[in-house]
């Protein structure tokens, strides 16, 4: 596997293959977007456009990230979305070698498509995330990029 940034949510750690990663940003929200679900955080300024800021700890365990000196945002590009993931933190670049890492086989189920591996890291265990699928988990996923498409198109 190539080069994975590492994301904090809760207490537990989570990889997101760099090749999906633009940049890790600390993120100030210029609009609230409330009526998009509570993953959806609201729209930033990056790079002279908007894109939608999606919260970790909301998509995995339904509450926010705090907002602290240390929360970051990994802007990631898929193919129907460039948004950016906030994080408890996200600092971390490891590579994560193929014969440590582990299929979720029958646990993976569509809610959880997302998750593609556990990868065991001398006494860490790290949560490999598929970000192609982790806005399909939302059931407000086609407003938001319907919304994210719209804030671009008016900037």
């Amino acid at each position: 596997m190539p080069a994975s940034v590492i994301l904090n949510a809760g207490n537990e750690e989570y990889a997101i293959p760099i090749s999906f990663i633009t940049s890790i940003e600390k993120m100030e929200i210029q609009k609230e977007t409330s009526h998009l679900g509570s993953a959806m955080r609201g729209m930033a300024d990056y790079r002279g456009g908007k894109i939608p800021v999606l919260d970790l700890e909301a998509i995995l365990f339904g509450r926010k990230t705090a907002d602290d000196a240390n929360s970051k945002a990994a802007v990631i590009q898929t193919g129907r979305l460039v948004f950016a993931l906030l994080a408890k933190e996200a600092k971390d670049v490891v590579d994560i070698p193929e014969e440590a890492m582990k299929p979720l086989g029958l646990a993976a189920t569509q809610k959880t498509k997302y998750m593609s591996a556990i990868a065991s890291l001398g006494d860490r265990m790290i949560t490999v995330l598929n970000p192609e699928y982790l806005l399909d988990v939302l059931d407000e996923a086609d407003e938001i990029v319907a919304f994210a498409e719209s804030e671009r198109q008016n900037a």
